[in-house]
């Protein structure tokens, strides 16, 4: 199990169902969080920028950089990263792990440039689903694209991980569809 950290507006959130309108706030510190995940023994955290995720670019990266230079805790990252740059920017600041959802539809050469440059144990492909197509720009846009064909695509290129989000389930702390 990885804990997760949303961060929107510099705070810790969670969304019903990617709804940016239905938003609980758990804390004002995405920092004292991670340090609090870190202190009862993750060895990971999943932590998703939700600014970067509506606005294409990496918004939180600060306090994103503060988790990976003050904590021993690895950080896999999500939002807004759609190019290569962005992508190394995460991968400098310590992060071990990007995660991109939204170039996987619309910029597939795109990710596979950061797979080949920063190797397939560096990347997570996120598969955010809403009644079995693909959403993206942080939920707020509907693809006509199927989650297997994704997923096949993914691994034709040679996509190690795949993250899968139920969009309907997501927040809502019940049982997933299956």
């Amino acid at each position: 199990v990885i804990p997760a950290i949303d961060i929107r507006a510099g705070r810790c959130v969670r969304l019903l169902q990617g709804d940016y309108s239905q938003e609980t706030v758990f804390a004002d510190d995405p920092f004292e969080m991670a340090i609090k995940w870190a202190q009862q023994g993750a060895e990971y955290l999943h932590v998703v920028d939700l600014d970067g995720a509506r606005e294409g670019s990496a918004v939180n990266m600060g306090v994103i950089s503060k988790i990976c230079s003050e904590s021993e805790v690895r950080i896999q990252v999500g939002g807004g990263i759609r190019d290569y740059e962005t992508a190394a920017r995460y991968m400098d600041i310590g992060v071990s792990r990007v995660i991109m959802g939204t170039s996987a539809v619309d910029r597939a050469g795109e990710l596979e440039r950061i797979l080949n440059a920063l190797g397939d144990e560096s990347l997570i492909v996120s598969v955010d689903s809403r009644d079995g197509l693909v959403a993206l720009d942080g939920w707020t846009r509907d693809s006509p694209v199927t989650v297997k064909e994704v997923i096949e695509d993914m691994e034709s290129i040679g996509v190690k991980r795949c993250m899968y989000t139920d969009i309907l389930k997501d927040g809502t702390l019940s049982e997933p569809n299956y």
